[in-house]
């Protein structure tokens, strides 16, 4: 197996856009299955945001990072993430529905089934609410289903 090893970030001045540039790099590893390089990368990611205030791209940083910590191992440490990234959603409906699709695939990785499609139906209502029940709702939708 071929593992790349990512060289430090370039030191270059903080900015929102390198806030979102990372929180996008930490969420293509989580999608592509490398859960450390993701970690890793989140947590710059989150740095740089709270440097520049963008609260966006650290929300985002905190629901990729949460997912990551739960699949390397760190279970405890994700799930404290989850919560972290569930208070920066506040009322973003958009951000509480991609907060509640990750919390629940992770939920129901860990076998904690009936936690999992609570919050998966949580989210399948907030994602009608806004009217994205054929989109995002239909993740949240199969997110609910599967721990049932």
């Amino acid at each position: 197996m071929f593992l790349l090893v990512l060289p430090p970030a370039p030191a270059v001045p903080l900015s929102a856009a390198r806030a979102r540039l990372l929180q996008m790099l930490s969420a293509r590893f989580l999608m592509e299955g490398r859960f450390d390089q993701a970690a890793q990368v989140g947590v710059e990611a989150i740095a740089a945001a709270r440097s520049v205030g963008e609260l966006e791209a650290e929300f985002r940083a905190h629901n990729i990072l949460a997912p990551s910590l739960v699949h390397i191992g760190r279970v405890d440490e994700g799930l404290a993430t989850f919560e972290t990234a569930r208070g920066l959603a506040g009322d973003v409906p958009r951000r509480l529905v991609g907060y509640h699709i990750n919390a629940s695939d992770a939920l129901h990785l860990l076998g904690r089934y009936a936690e999992a499609a609570q919050i998966a139906r949580e989210g399948l209502d907030r994602a009608r609410e806004i009217g994205l029940a054929r989109s995002l709702g239909a993740m949240v939708a199969g997110n609910t289903a599967e721990p049932l």
